[in-house]
């Protein structure tokens, strides 16, 4: 078995992930459709104690909500918020 066998497919994963990144690609869906407008992401929401804190956070374009998003942290919720945006644009 080659090593070329072995690894291409985590290779393809790999690649697979790094541009499957959901905040850059509605970033670059939204310079594709509006011109100069980026996504505006706002903090809805923070709750829990400091320990275990769970963030709310809204996408919007032009003051047009498209996605919401729940995590851990603000960076996960913001990657929600866009996976939803996605989600929604595609449905």
């Amino acid at each position: 078995m080659s090593v070329t066998l072995i690894f291409s497919p985590l290779v393809d994963r790999v690649v697979d992930l790094q541009v499957s990144d959901p905040v850059t690609e509605f970033q670059e869906y939204v310079q594709g459709q509006f011109d100069s407008v980026l996504p505006d992401y706002r903090l809805r929401d923070e709750s829990g104690p400091d320990h275990a804190k769970e963030f709310t956070i809204e996408v919007f374009v032009a003051n047009t909500h498209y996605g919401t998003g729940h995590g851990r942290s603000k960076k996960e919720a913001r990657k929600n918020a866009a996976t939803d945006a996605l989600r929604r644009l595609k449905s």
